[in-house]
């Protein structure tokens, strides 16, 4: 028996990790560097292997753990199952080991490529065109049913070798199955569920959103293509608002809206990278109000859901990765790694590795309501508020098999088949060439989205929780998907695709029904609370939504406030590129504070050019005014809805204009047109 235990190790599961060992080399080899659009990030690299030089090595080593596991691992299952299934040990067993282990491989990330085919695009079809045929071939030329069918052989064969290698295998094999089929039973019978509170009082208020959503592509609004059975069917229980915004169209600053019912000058958060100091802290957030009240309250997302855990709202607790720079190196390395991804995809592999749920790459959309489920389930007697935010639709559009698949053009070449990929200088001619294609990708992220939120309403249905659970489906912006030939979220005012949102409330008693009046983001969270039969905070802005949800009105008259966030890049193409006040790019505007885990901030001395530089506008459900500071001086644009779209036109609305005049003067000092920042009030 010792024997063949050694011979086990040292002839299946050491080949077996020496072939691992050299895969992982060659993706060392081939995958270092950090780009940008495709394009090298010197500057980035540079400080990578530089400052942040061990967090690198250290992340390099626990992958290098893992694919020496696995390989150990499979090399030894195969060289067990030979023997078990032949009754006798291969000729040459260390070259039937590393080539078996290396076949099973093969197979598994086939069926990965197949499932994520996103991950492995710079690994495969970005690297000539023998590759880019073989990955479209696993995703285009191939069924699923193959792949499952190679895992149910592989299980058999397992089971078979286990059956003949000895009796006494067998015996602890049928024990061991008896006792965890035991403990099984046990443990469904001695822990339940906890109590979900929720009461006609004090309902559950559950918040869902997937990011960069638009209303106008859900079946509810007209769309021609099923991107949304189930937001459809939802829609027909709901109070669905046609004419929701956001003031600014970026994940951060959008939900410290929500969050606070402010706007982004009361609140602070003004872009993607705020210092410490000007993320919620010591504000006034729905958790907070909430906790007060009694409730539990969590927070649950994948990758575009790392602000969560940057901001101070105040939840009891938050499940979504971790941004800052040593985190960006961890997400990094496992990207260069994609090989190694197939093993790595289920609870234990998250565990080990926390920063998959970073990777843009793979769509994490299953794994957040696996954790929204769970989290609605740990009740405690209280009643819950939970946002779930999906990062389904966030560029790069990515979905999992089948949802990539389902609307594209399958003659389509490249990455650009499975993802949204595009240059760090894209011309307008490169976008729209690729527009047909990236529309399609889009609707399917939106269909990935929605069988995840049929999941939720569900399990919802199914634990008895529809008539005391407030659901409120929304998103945190929109996208620009070619209009003005520009794509993307934030970084302009023209037209309504960035800032116009989905808005959907279902709550026991309320019918219903739909309402064209204009509504903001910020309304929400003052609007919830009263819903809920709490007295809101003076702290929260915003206008009641009450009367428009229990249909007394149609509109409230209310005026949408909205400004761009920070331009990442310092020129491009685009018309916003050219006319506005420049700043240097993100790169050099940001920095890494090693006193606040590596986080990645604007420095305090562009904070203020970043601000007066911001694109400002007030809007009506018809018409719009926007403000564009330039070097030359300041440019005022109007703009009207026609056939659902907005147009340019000459004509100022004096109304908007003066609401907009009052906006930047809440924002700062205007002087000779500009928003300047106000001086600091100097101390008695």
């Amino acid at each position: 028996m010792r024997s063949s235990a050694r011979l086990v190790l040292l002839r299946g599961a050491l080949p077996g990790a020496a072939v691992f060992a050299a895969l992982f080399a060659a993706d060392l080899a081939l995958g270092g560097g950090f780009k940008v659009f495709g394009e090298e990030a010197r500057g980035i690299t540079e400080k990578v292997f530089g400052e942040y030089l061990w967090t690198t090595v250290a992340a390099q080593l626990r992958i290098l753990g893992a694919f020496l596991f696995v390989g150990g691992l499979l090399g030894a299952a195969v060289l067990l199952c030979w023997r078990g299934l032949l009754g006798r040990w291969p000729g040459h067993p260390a070259f039937a080991a590393a080539s078996l282990a290396l076949l099973v491989h093969s197979l598994a990330v086939a069926a990965h490529v197949q499932l994520h085919p996103q991950l492995y695009a710079e690994g495969l079809c970005m690297r000539g065109p023998f590759l880019a045929a073989l990955q479209k071939t696993i995703t285009h030329g191939l069924p699923r049913w193959p792949f499952h069918a190679a895992l149910l052989l592989g299980l058999a064969l397992i089971v078979g070798a286990v059956l003949r290698f000895r009796r006494t295998v067998l015996v602890a094999t049928l024990v061991a199955t008896l006792v965890a089929a035991l403990a099984a039973v046990l443990a469904f019978s001695l822990i339940r569920p906890g109590t979900n509170g929720g009461s006609p009082a004090r309902p559950n208020i559950l918040v869902v959103a997937n990011d960069s959503m638009r209303p106008d592509r859900l079946g509810f609004n007209g769309y021609g293509r099923p991107t949304s059975p189930r937001v459809d069917a939802f829609s027909r229980q709901a109070v669905v608002f046609d004419e929701a915004y956001v003031p600014l169209a970026r994940t951060f600053p959008s939900w410290a809206t929500i969050l606070t019912g402010r706007l982004p000058h009361e609140h602070g958060v003004r872009h993607m990278f705020p210092r410490p100091e000007h993320r919620l802290r010591g504000a006034v957030t729905l958790p907070r109000v909430l906790g007060q009240a009694g409730y539990r309250t969590a927070a649950v997302a994948d990758y575009a859901g790392d602000v969560f855990p940057r901001m101070d709202a105040g939840f009891e607790t938050v499940e979504a990765p971790d941004f800052n720079f040593p985190a960006l190196i961890r997400q990094r390395s496992l990207n260069a790694h994609a090989q190694i991804m197939p093993y790595l995809e289920n609870s234990i592999g998250l565990a080990l590795f926390p920063d998959i749920l970073e990777i843009a790459e793979m769509a994490h959309a299953g794994t957040t309501t696996d954790s929204l489920l769970a989290r609605i389930d740990a009740g405690d007697g209280r009643p819950f508020f939970i946002v779930a935010f999906y990062s389904s639709s966030h560029f790069p559009y990515v979905a999992p098999y089948p949802y990539y698949r389902l609307f594209g053009d399958p003659t389509a070449e490249g990455p650009g088949l499975y993802m949204r990929y595009r240059k760090l200088r894209e011309s307008a001619l490169e976008l729209r060439a690729g527009a047909k294609q990236m529309n399609a990708l889009f609707d399917g992220t939106i269909r990935a989205f929605d069988d995840q939120f049929g999941r939720v309403l569900d399990h919802l249905a199914r634990r008895g929780l529809d008539d005391r659970t407030v659901v409120v489906l929304l998103a945190d912006h929109g996208e620009m998907l070619g209009e003005y030939d520009t794509t993307g979220h934030g970084d302009h005012l023209r037209g309504r695709e960035a800032h116009k949102v989905p808005l959907l409330v279902r709550a026991p008693g309320l019918a219903a029904h739909r309402v064209p009046g204009l509504v903001r983001t910020q309304d929400l969270a003052r609007t919830l609370t009263k819903l809920v039969g709490i007295e809101p905070p003076s702290a929260f802005g915003g206008a009641d939504l009450g009367p428009l949800l229990r249909g007394e009105r149609s509109t409230l008259q209310l005026v949408g406030l909205g400004e761009t966030g920070i331009w990442f890049t310092s020129g491009g193409g685009e018309f916003f590129e050219r006319e506005r006040i420049p700043y240097p790019d993100l790169t050099v505007i940001a920095e890494t504070r090693p006193d606040f885990h590596g986080e990645v901030c604007v420095r305090p001395d562009w904070d203020d050019l970043v601000v007066v530089a911001k694109h400002r506008a007030a809007w009506s459900e018809t018409r719009k005014v926007i403000y564009a500071p330039a070097p030359a001086g300041i440019v005022r644009e109007s703009m009207h809805v026609e056939n659902g779209r907005e147009v340019m036109d000459g004509a100022i609305d004096p109304a908007l204009s003066r609401e907009l005049d009052a906006f930047m003067a809440a924002d700062g000092e205007v002087v000779g047109g500009y928003v300047l920042p106000r001086a600091p009030v100097a101390e008695p």
